[in-house]
């Protein structure tokens, strides 16, 4: 159960990242544009990558 956990938050953080990414014109998505969200973003990410990237370790080990 851990192991399917780890692996959905992973997915889901790295989702985000990519969401996130600028189009292939150089525009940033309209939700990081603002000041409110660019900079809490980043960390969200990375708890969903690093909780994940945890879950599956110590499900593994």
């Amino acid at each position: 159960m851990t192991l399917i956990v780890g692996a959905l938050l992973l997915a889901m953080g790295i989702g985000l990242v990519v969401f996130a990414m600028p189009k292939r014109s150089g525009k940033q998505p309209a939700f990081l544009r603002r000041d409110a969200a660019f900079v809490p973003y980043p960390a969200i990410c990375l708890v969903f990558v690093a909780f994940g990237a945890a879950l599956i370790i110590s499900s593994i080990v």
